[in-house]
């Protein structure tokens, strides 16, 4: 029936010269919700291993994707390499934001499992606590962004969050996978220049954020965006933001 009804919408669009770009998108995102499902089902860790971190700035809470997680983390045997992949699991549940996994992290803690198991059991329920409402923060308009462009709408989700996290999480993906985007840019910009001026030590979760800003500027070598740097430079009396500045200056200079 859904499938039907999407051909009939796409038909209907051609029809009348309309490009279904939010059909595209659903695409892209059907898409990725089965890779990460054939991924996980796999039996390849090293490829779940990079999949579940990228899981941590997606947005995703699907339950097709975290109950399969759920599930080897509860099936998990006591051997080291077992354990090393129960740690692996554990982290990435909390990316779910969904309580009902909240039972199965906990019993990881108050039961006889590994050390390392439980210092990860306990990292994935801190991650489930924030991805509770981080998630919304992140997927927001991902349903009506253009095709291709699921990671960008993600990132500017998070550059411009009120949560000071967020927004670090949102420069750090500049910095490690989108420096030549420049929308992104412009917004980790838009975002320094409001920011910088009030960073203190009593606020490290800002303080951090803005040096990783400064940073996925500085790997850009956007020119347009040396003078906010060189004002940030001149205008700072923050050690750790004087040394970030400097960094992303040197790397903007080449």
């Amino acid at each position: 029936m859904k499938n039907l009804l999407l051909a009939t919408i796409v038909a209907n669009a051609l029809i009348f010269g309309v490009q279904p770009t939010a059909l595209a998108d659903q695409a892209d995102l059907d898409a990725e919700l089965s890779n990460y499902v054939a991924v996980i089902n796999g039996d390849d860790f090293e490829a779940e291993k990079a999949t579940m971190e990228t899981l941590r700035w997606s947005g995703i809470s699907d339950a097709k994707v975290y109950g399969l997680i759920a599930d080897k983390l509860a099936g998990i045997k006591e051997n080291k390499e077992q354990r090393k992949k129960a740690a692996w699991y554990a982290k990435a549940l909390g990316f779910s934001g969904d309580d009902q996994y909240r039972p199965l992290l906990e019993s990881i803690l108050s039961g006889n499992s590994p050390k390392n198991v439980k210092k990860y059991a306990s990292i994935g329920l801190k991650h489930l606590a924030n991805h509770k409402s981080w998630n919304a923060i992140i997927s927001q308009g991902t349903a009506a962004a253009p095709s291709g462009k699921l990671d960008e709408t993600r990132v500017a989700n998070m550059l411009r969050a009120d949560n000071y996290e967020l927004m670090r999480l949102g420069a750090k993906r500049i910095a490690n996978a989108n420096k030549g985007n420049e929308m992104l840019i412009d917004i980790a910009a838009a975002r320094l220049e409001k920011e910088w001026p009030s960073v203190n030590e009593e606020t490290p979760a800002q303080l951090d954020g803005v040096a990783w800003l400064l940073r996925a500027i500085g790997t850009s070598r956007s020119g347009a965006h040396k003078p906010l740097l060189e004002k940030v430079a001149a205008g700072t009396d923050n050690k750790k933001i004087k040394k970030y500045v400097k960094k992303a200056l040197k790397e903007m200079n080449g």
